[in-house]
């Protein structure tokens, strides 16, 4: 019953970070508020968007976020130990304007998993395999999800099993065809390869987010299905080797 809240604040949209921790066993939703910490701050000019936060369960943390008139990306390692917390050097990502990002944890390769679409890479839609050392985070070179791009935020990710990270997103060079692929890590080259790119809705699809059933080792994914009345949409589909099997 802990949590770290990651967010931006003031003028400059410093990235913070507050603890909420659980302090009424017989009110589980009373929950006494921590100090901010500050992840990242600039004195001057642009500041930052689009913070996330991942885990890796055992006290360890990776924040990435965009940051400057560019909007790169950037991720900082940090460590928090009964509420106090201490924080690496930050690293840079991206070379280019990214629009929409992503974090999860990959427990069977040790590796957090940034996915993002790069804008100023041609709208390109890629992972990097994200390693954390104390509080030290060393991002790998991106891969690129090939003959795939976006220009929006319509971007989700989520770990499932085995390595494997399922990515689920709309893609403008498909007729902006909801779509999904799985990327797994590979460990010869720490990166992700990608299987083929399949589409689940033959339509403009929006707000994409996916989520994993450990159970029955499926991904749910919602959307806003424009070409049917903009109704909010849900598909799910079973994890294989390189691909998924949907449900009808």
């Amino acid at each position: 019953n802990k949590f770290l809240v990651v967010y931006i604040k003031d003028s400059l949209y410093d990235v913070k970070v507050r603890r909420l921790e659980g302090d009424n066993a017989s009110n589980p939703r009373s929950y006494s508020v921590g100090a901010f910490n500050t992840i990242a701050q600039v004195g001057s000019g642009e500041g930052h968007r689009r913070p996330r936060i991942a885990t890796n369960g055992s006290g360890g943390f990776v924040c990435i976020y965009s940051k400057g008139s560019g909007s790169e990306l950037y991720c900082k390692g940090f460590t928090d130990s009964g509420g106090t917390m201490t924080f690496g050097s930050e690293t840079q990502i991206s070379n280019n304007t990214v629009s929409q990002a992503s974090l999860v944890y990959d427990s069977a390769s040790s590796r957090f998993v940034a996915s993002f679409i790069e804008t100023g890479d041609s709208g390109k839609i890629k992972t990097n395999a994200i390693s954390l050392s104390g509080t030290s985070a060393s991002a790998a070179s991106s891969q690129a999800i090939s003959g795939v791009s976006g220009t929006s935020t319509y971007l989700g990710s989520v770990y499932t099993t085995g390595g494997k990270v399922v990515l689920a997103f709309r893609d403008e060079s498909n007729s902006y065809y909801g779509s999904a692929v799985v990327a797994t890590y590979n460990s010869s080259s720490n990166s992700y390869t990608y299987g083929s790119v399949q589409v689940f809705n033959s339509a403009n699809s929006q707000f994409t987010s996916v989520g994993y059933d450990s159970n029955l080792n499926r991904v749910a994914i919602f959307y806003k299905d424009a070409g049917n009345s903009s109704r909010a949409s849900l598909i799910h589909a079973s994890v294989g080797t390189n691909s998924l099997t949907f449900q009808s």
